[in-house]
């Protein structure tokens, strides 16, 4: 995706996507030993020991290959990237119960993360507009993903319906085509702003950072 050249990488910038990167492991593998608990003991008595294991595995994993990771942050391949992404967006979206607006949060930060990079390896100027729109994209596409999910689960809920309706108080009783209309408006919307979000801080960032 980019053509890369030495160079030197601020200790902010290596701190804060350190951060980032570094969490990753903790808690997916925290997460699968979690999983692996439920399956095949569901002993509450270890499920502590279980959640501890495996986050010493993922503390381990960052011990051995973190360092290395962050001295090149800014040539983290594509793919691998594009994975901490996801794998954050599905945090997001599960630790607020499936509500999708706070995914919003994500694409600011993959468009400062990109905004720095894009400086940092000397990206031709000409290259920056159509990086931008392809990054955005990206984004975009992902939130098109959480809010499809967001949408099945509210669509196949039977008690959805209701819930909306004392939520709002609401004197109307709330359909299955109103719930599938809102879920596409508010679908759309959450795309669209997160491409544009996404695209504002990587051009933010990419003119602050050339003239700095």
């Amino acid at each position: 995706m980019f053509k890369f050249k030495r160079f030197g990488i601020n200790r902010p910038d290596k701190l804060a996507i350190g951060l980032v990167v570094g969490g990753v492991f903790p808690l997916s593998i925290g997460m699968v030993a979690m999983v692996l608990w439920f399956y095949v003991s569901r002993d509450e008595r270890i499920a502590p020991y279980c959640l501890a294991t495996g986050f010493l595995c993922g503390f381990l994993t960052d011990l051995v290959f973190l360092k290395r990771w962050m001295s090149r942050c800014y040539e983290l391949p594509f793919a691998f990237v594009s994975g901490v992404f996801i794998f954050y967006n599905i945090m997001i979206y599960g630790f607020f119960m499936g509500f999708p607006v706070f995914n919003l949060i994500s694409g600011p930060i993959l468009g400062w993360y990109f905004g720095r990079r894009m400086v940092e390896v000397k990206i031709p100027v000409r290259e920056l507009s159509r990086m931008i729109r392809k990054i955005s994209g990206f984004a975009a596409i992902v939130m098109i993903f959480i809010c499809g999910a967001s949408a099945s689960i509210a669509l196949s809920d039977p008690w959805m319906g209701k819930s909306l309706q004392m939520l709002f108080r609401l004197e109307l009783e709330v359909t299955k085509p109103a719930i599938a209309a809102i879920s596409l408006i508010g679908g759309l919307f959450l795309v669209v702003a997160q491409y544009f979000l996404t695209s504002l801080v990587l051009n933010w960032t990419c003119l602050a950072k050339r003239e700095s």
